[in-house]
């Protein structure tokens, strides 16, 4: 339900309709994929700094955590965020619902 949210929009004339749905195929994966991802990234990083054994690795694994869970939520959100701009500078036409 949340990644119908997502979706580009399926009455856009410029694209076509078989874009669009290839775009809404990819951005399906994305979804999923990213999360997926960023989680075994972080593990990873955490392991790493955990068996070392040194307080000042964990804390630089720590920030990265922070900086990469940050990316992947501008990810997650960027259709929202370039319609919101796009919306703001005046331009509603041409985003097909992004």
């Amino acid at each position: 339900m949340l990644i119908e949210f997502f979706k580009f929009s399926d009455n856009c004339d410029v694209l076509g309709t078989e874009f669009i749905s290839i775009l809404n195929d990819a951005w399906g994966i994305i979804m999923v994929v990213v999360p997926i991802i960023l989680v075994v990234m972080i593990i990873l990083d955490m392991v790493k700094a955990i068996t070392a054994g040194d307080n000042k690795e964990v804390k630089e694994a720590q920030k990265k955590a922070i900086t990469r869970i940050i990316i992947g939520v501008c990810i997650y959100f960027l259709p929202m965020i370039v319609n919101t701009i796009l919306h703001l500078a005046g331009i509603s036409s041409g985003t097909c619902g992004i």
